[in-house]
């Protein structure tokens, strides 16, 4: 608790006091916190179930101690009519609250899957959740201590700030990447706040790279007949992106061109299959970008215009996420959108 500095530190208390005994012991544990840390002011939450919420309730830049996510689980599991789920969606709000509020998160678990295999399905089940949260923490969390008998062993050591930084972006690129287009990439990044957010700040590089390729074709082809040059370009254009685009102008299409009220056309767009007015859209728009590449070619633009483009119609895309709001306020749109 080296982080306190002296100042105030939370105490995030998931004990549950339902009897005299339990209050004992709690009263007992305060006692020992104060002795062993005599220079911290501890200020106490309850939150047997709420962690989520008993973050909420912490100032930024705090030293928050949970103790313990044992018995966190085992409420979770036991007293609540949440599922595992939705409990660890609580644990998930409660530590990206912090770490968006620059907060020292600690949290305290007991390591109690050492033994013999239980025999009855409920321990089954209690390992088997609390397991799910060690995994997720230890790969969320800056360190890992474990300490047996008084003794640490650190198993993942905090990295620097700037470490960190370079290693959310560079997996936010790969997001980016697998995400807009059909590149294969074998590489699993975490799907976390921050590589998300990063993600969608390199929709514009993702751009520039289609942009890039499709202009050095430009060039390899100069002295080609300027129709199939801008035919292979559309072809390849298209590979590249794996039709994202043209699938939403299809689904839009399909919606506008039903003369449905409103709610009937959002669940239009939704709809997988392509109807006729999809289609349509879907000829027109390439018709288009085939005329408008042959136009380029034809009267000897200079090959940055397609680098140009792609890069600035997904940058064109983010800037909508962050001026205009999201009509129906739901689905995948809503994660782009927060993190935007």
């Amino acid at each position: 608790m080296s982080a306190a500095g002296g100042s105030s530190c939370y105490y995030l208390a998931t004990a549950d006091v339902y009897d005299a005994e339990m209050a004992e012991r709690v009263a007992r544990h305060r006692q020992s916190r104060h002795e062993q840390w005599q220079n911290v002011q501890w200020k106490t939450i309850e939150a047997p179930l709420r962690i989520d919420q008993a973050i909420a309730k912490v100032p930024d830049g705090s030293v928050v101690l949970l103790d313990c996510l044992t018995l966190w689980a085992s409420q979770v599991l036991y007293a609540s009519e949440l599922s595992e789920e939705a409990g660890l969606a609580l644990l998930a709000n409660a530590l990206s609250d912090a770490r968006s509020r620059r907060m020292h998160f600690v949290i305290v678990s007991n390591d109690i899957n050492e033994a013999l295999p239980p025999t009855d399905a409920e321990t089954w089940r209690y390992l088997a959740f609390l397991q799910r949260a060690h995994r997720w923490l230890a790969a969320e969390a800056d360190s890992v201590v474990e300490v047996i008998a008084g003794c640490a062993v650190e198993w993942k050591e905090e990295e620097r700030k700037g470490d960190v930084r370079l290693r959310n972006a560079l997996f936010g690129l790969v997001l980016a990447l697998q995400f807009l287009t059909r590149i294969p990439i074998p590489i699993v990044a975490p799907w976390t706040p921050e590589t998300r957010r990063w993600a969608v700040r390199a929709y514009p590089l993702v751009g520039l790279l289609i942009g890039g390729v499709i202009g050095l074709l430009a060039i390899y082809m100069q002295n080609v007949p300027a129709p199939i040059t801008a035919l292979a370009i559309l072809s390849v254009w298209v590979a590249l992106s794996g039709g994202l685009h043209l699938d939403g102008v299809m689904d839009i299409a399909d919606a506008l061109g039903s003369n449905q009220p409103l709610a009937r056309r959002w669940e239009i767009m939704k709809d997988p299959q392509i109807g006729s007015f999809g289609m349509l859209a879907l000829v027109f728009l390439l018709a288009w970008k085939a005329v408008l590449l042959w136009a380029l070619l034809a009267y000897h633009a200079p090959w940055w215009w397609l680098l140009i483009v792609p890069a600035l119609g997904r940058w064109t895309g983010v800037a909508l996420l962050v001026l205009t709001p999201l009509r129906p306020a739901e689905g995948f749109g809503m994660e782009l959108e927060a993190i935007a």
